[in-house]
């Protein structure tokens, strides 16, 4: 997306870091033309936030910055690289947990992001995207056209699938890079941190 993040160290504060969330002009040819930009951080964040999500706290917006929580360095990526396979399975189920809890959210009509939704325009992007790098790193070559077409006909059935499905929230990128994990003072289990929200819908 079109922004870039910043650890900020802060001296005889109640925090010891926050990170500045620096908003940069969007480029339109990242999304099709029938698809609103991505709304502002808030209020999204505050949406998931009432929702007992476990995401950043806010500090304030200025001037295209947001101040946010720093949630700290460990991502679950790197937290599962060298552990054993049942601390990983642990890590990943209470990633998946996260799920059910964020499609529970209720969707408010005022809300840009529950006027969002992943329809067929947005899914045939995707198809493009596919066919325009992903074919082309894991074959070594170009696309066909039949596997052009095949990657399009599949990416249709998907939209029509999402078209009669209920609508419910999502992250949108939910993946390991985008959870933190916390740290814990005081003992129990591990809790993940959410970031990268601007996208939900």
């Amino acid at each position: 997306g079109p922004r870039r993040f910043y650890r900020l160290e802060l001296d005889g504060g109640r925090v010891s870091s926050v990170i500045a969330r620096v908003d940069l002009p969007e480029e339109q040819a990242f999304r099709p033309e029938t698809t609103a930009p991505e709304p502002e951080l808030e209020p999204v964040r505050q949406w998931m936030e009432d929702g007992g999500l476990p995401v950043p706290r806010g500090y304030g917006r200025e001037g295209g910055i947001d101040l946010l929580e720093d949630l700290g360095a460990q991502s679950l990526c790197d937290a599962v690289r060298n552990v054993d396979p049942e601390r990983r399975f642990e890590l990943y189920r209470a990633a998946t947990a996260l799920v059910p809890r964020i499609q529970a959210l209720p969707l408010h009509a005022g809300l840009a992001s529950s006027r969002r939704s992943l329809d067929a325009s947005l899914i045939d992007y995707k198809a493009g995207q596919v066919i325009e790098w992903v074919l082309p790193w894991s074959l070594g070559r170009p696309a066909r056209p039949s596997e052009a077409e095949a990657v399009r006909d599949a990416f249709r059935h998907i939209a029509e699938v999402c078209a009669e499905a209920p609508r419910r929230a999502a992250h949108r990128d939910l993946q390991s890079t985008n959870l933190i994990l916390l740290s814990q003072k005081e003992p129990g289990p591990d809790r993940l941190g959410m970031i990268d929200l601007q996208g939900a819908f």
